[in-house]
Formats: structure tokens, sequence, C-alpha cells
């Protein structure tokens, strides 16, 4: 079989929001290619999965391809397990191309296997249960799906003199993304991901699928550290006004503590944050308990020139859809920021 560079129809943007870093440095979303051969190495990883593909040409010889693919969680929504493909096995894979013309690593999109089973749509979870007789914060427990970003090619934040030239100055090669380095508050909600939540007396519990980080939040006591890796500050909670309040400061300094380049916020490059970061967070569910709003502002007066306040809506899923661990494997996390 050989190398078909075609333009198609099938592009799963999902797919691209699904990575951590911007692919526009490698690839070309809005392009689409397809590759026939035969599969060598196959591995779902996190937070990149790989499989490589060798492709003979017309002349006879045979060339190997590596295909980027997502992360674990989303590759297994899409129906793929460890053993969907076995070297040996002939694929079609639809792919974004790579920036430089001819270089054989792209990132695949969409899969065709040798008995004809299709592959290209993330099939998010979905809550078909009755709506749910609650009120106040009872309302924002269960499960939660986390939006698709938009992509953006700006961050909208307000951003100071520092802020704006750690942007302009972004290097995929020194993001946090490459040293699985978990992302913080509020990029959290930008990877989408599922988030559980779990209200107990005096606390609630977060869980949030991407990096499987876990965070406990105080109601009403002594604000305290939110997760054992102290990525995610110190927190205290509180009930008003029917919402969930959660405050948080102490964050450690990070490289992608206020955006990761992927995210809305980012606009293709990550946006740091210094000791002085702090988050506000409000919950709310919509009345028929079908949407999440989190809204947020976040304030770190080294790297914005004031305060940013958004929001972004989950939407409920069903409480026993997968999750998945996150293991973010460091060999695996350093092969995106390569060279195109």
């Amino acid at each position: 079989m050989k190398f078909i560079g075609v333009v198609l129809g099938l592009l799963i943007f999902p797919l691209v929001a699904s990575a951590h870093h911007s692919v526009r440095a490698h690839y070309v979303p809005e392009q689409s290619i397809e590759i026939i051969g035969t599969v060598a190495e196959y591995n779902l990883r996190s937070p990149h999965s790989f499989i490589f593909i060798d492709v003979r040409g017309e002349n006879g010889g045979v060339e190997r391809w590596e295909v980027e693919l997502a992360s674990l969680a989303h590759l297994r929504r899409m129906g793929l397990d460890a053993n969907t493909f076995e070297p040996g096995d002939m694929i079609t894979v639809s792919a974004m191309p790579n920036r430089m013309p001819g270089n054989p690593l792209v990132f695949g999109t969409g899969f065709v296997a040798e008995d004809g089973r299709t592959f290209g749509e993330i099939l998010a979870p979905s809550d078909t249960s009755q709506r749910r007789a609650v009120a106040g914060i009872e309302a924002l427990e269960g499960r939660w799906q986390a939006p698709f970003p938009e992509p953006t090619t700006r961050s909208p934040f307000s951003l100071s003199p520092e802020g704006l030239a750690a942007w302009e100055n972004y290097d995929p090669q020194l993001s946090p993304a490459n040293f699985c380095e978990p992302i913080s508050m509020p990029g959290i909600y930008y990877a989408p991901y599922l988030n559980d939540i779990e209200v107990n007396e005096g606390e609630v519990i977060f869980y949030h699928e991407v990096y499987s980080l876990s965070r406990s939040i105080p109601l009403n006591g002594a604000p305290r550290r939110a997760e054992s890796l102290g990525v995610l500050g110190v927190v205290s909670g509180r009930i008003e006004g029917g919402q969930l309040v959660v405050e948080s400061l102490d964050y450690p300094v990070s490289a992608w503590g206020l955006a990761i380049a992927v995210g809305t916020n980012g606009g293709g490059a990550d946006v740091p944050s210094s000791e002085q970061k702090t988050v506000i967070e409000r919950y709310s569910a919509s009345e028929d308990g079908r949407t999440l709003t989190v809204e947020y502002t976040v304030d770190d007066p080294v790297y914005l020139s004031e305060p940013y306040t958004s929001s972004v809506e989950l939407t409920r899923v069903a409480d026993d859809a997968p999750m998945y661990d996150y293991v973010c494997e460091q060999e695996s996390a350093e092969r995106f920021s390569r060279d195109p």
C-alpha cells in the first residue's frame, strides 16, 4: 500500500483540544491527509499516545510514519483500547499533516481498522437520569464533562509587561507539559476531561480526571492545602447564596499557572503565575441540574495588570461514566516539543 496525500473532510477538532499544547506548532489543523500502511507499534499513553505505521511507497520502499494521538482517556472514549490494533494490522489513518512538507510525523484524527471498524469521534458520556430533586450545593454532586475549548490566537487576560513578554516568548520546549507538571486552576477546566464533585459534611471533594488530581475543600474551616502535591494551593470554602465559593492562594510558581497553551485563556501559549496568584471560584448548578457553571476570578499582580473574571460551563454525565487514570509518562510528555 502507498501513502495517499489527499485532503479529506474528516477533521476531529476535539482531538486537537485534548492535547496539552498548541498543535499548530507542528501540524496544520485545517488540512487532512490519509495514510495506509501496516501497524508497527501501538501504545495508549498519557498525555499522548502514538502509533507507528510502515507505509510502502510507489518505488517499493517502506517508510515509517509516526502518528501522534490524544491521551488514553480520549482514545478510550473513541472506542479504542490497548488491543484495538496489533503489529502487522493494515490500517487507514486520517491525520493533520506536519507543517514541514513530507515530514512523516502527523497527528491522527480518525482510523479505519482492517476489518472495517471506524474510529473518529470522541463519544462523550451522557446523562440519561431523571432530573435531580435537590437544591443548594447538593445539586453540584455528580460527574461533569468539561467543554472542548475554542481555539484562540490571543489570551483574553490583561497582561502586565512581564505577562506579555512571557506570552510572546513562549517556548514549547520549556513548557511544564514536558515534565508532567499538573495543570493548575483555572486551566484545569479548559482540559476536556471529566470532573467529580462529592459533598460531605464539612468539606467538598473534587476529583479531576486530568492528571488524576483530587482536591479537598474545607467548608467554613481553617484553610488547608487542597491536595498532597501542593500544586492547587491552600483553599477554603463557604456557602454563599446557594453557591459554593472556593478561595485559594499560596500556589507554587508555575510556567503555566494561569493558562495552558491550548486553553481558551492561553491563546496558543502558556501563561505563567507567581507566588502571588489567587483564585476565587463560584459553583452553581442550573435549575434542571444538567449544567454546572464555574465562575472564577484569577489575579496575579506579577503577570496580570488587573484581575480576570470569566466562567466555564460543564455538562452533567452519568455518575457511572468511566473515568480513566491519567498516568503522565515522562517519555510521552517530552515527545510533543520536538522540532517539527
